[in-house]
Parts: structure tokens; sequence; C-alpha cells
């Protein structure tokens, strides 16, 4: 079992926390359809 455990709540019961590293911050993209991309790519070239 690995025991580095990674955790965004302020507590993980049975374990205690010797370090917080901090805010973390992240994004994610979705995507429709991959069609739509290449068409919008497209039409931001051609203008």
């Amino acid at each position: 079992m690995d025991r580095n455990l990674i955790t965004t709540s302020t507590e993980l019961a049975g374990y205690r926390i010797i370090a917080n590293l901090g805010v973390v911050r992240g994004i994610t993209v979705r995507s429709r359809n991959v069609f739509m991309n290449i068409g919008a790519g497209i039409q931001t070239l051609i203008g």
C-alpha cells in the first residue's frame, strides 16, 4: 500500500497530516465533439 496519500479534505480519518502543501488549483477542459473543434479552428483561420 502506498503511504503517500493526497486529499483535498482538512482531515483524513485514521491518519495524521504531517505536511500541508498549500492551495491546489486546476482547470478541466471539456470537448463536446472533435469535428466541432476542427470546424471552429478553420473558422478562426478564415475569419
